[in-house]
């Protein structure tokens, strides 16, 4: 994938599939950070994480944190 493949915030919005919000959040961010870079002459480049653990600041447990918990390494 490249800076062609971008969320569909449409559908995003109507339809508000789990963690919706974060996928809107970090797509508008990162096309900011692109503009930004470009009108300043920046080389830009972007990570997207696939699944981010770490100490939760909410009480609740993030649903990345459930997800990576639930995974079986097990051969």
């Amino acid at each position: 994938m490249d800076e062609n493949n971008w969320s569909d915030v449409e559908f995003l919005t109507s339809v508000k599939p789990l963690t919706w919000g974060y996928a809107v959040s970090k797509m508008l961010a990162e096309k900011a950070a692109w503009k930004f870079a470009q009108e300043n002459s920046i080389d830009l480049v972007t990570v997207i994480p696939s699944i981010i653990t770490g100490p939760s600041l909410t009480s609740e447990v993030p649903h990345s944190i459930s997800l990576s918990m639930s995974l079986d390494y097990s051969e």
